[in-house]
């Protein structure tokens, strides 16, 4: 199941809008995840952008990162968004979407009929 799938579920028991609610997880931080360091810039005279300047210390460190809605989860979570855990079941299962590996005759006529058209 996705992150979305997950935030859909938490939102119906504790009826809040599932817009509201994110998940993070423990992440290896490596250069890949870390390309915009945002600091003040001495070249541009700008209060805030981009720092060239500003070494990336935290390489190969555990980080906590936000997860996508379309990302799968791998580990341990953390639920932001809410105040509390109340109305949340110790265990809550969320049935991933269903993959068709099949098409009924039908339907391979119809997409061929759309493809050839």
């Amino acid at each position: 199941a996705t992150v979305g799938d997950i935030l859909k579920k938490v939102a119906e028991f504790k009826k809040v809008p599932a817009g509201q609610l994110f998940l993070t997880e423990r992440r290896i931080s490596d250069k890949a995840h870390c390309l915009c360091r945002v600091a003040p810039s001495a070249a541009s005279g700008d209060n805030l952008g981009p720092s060239v300047s500003l070494p990336y210390g935290f390489f190969d460190e555990v980080v906590q990162v936000k997860l996508h809605r379309n990302e799968v989860p791998e580990g341990e979570l953390n639920l932001g968004g809410v105040d509390d855990l109340d109305g949340l079941p110790d265990i809550i299962t969320v049935e991933p979407k269903l993959i068709r590996t099949s098409l009924t005759k039908a339907e391979c006529m119809e997409l061929q009929d759309d493809l050839i058209a």
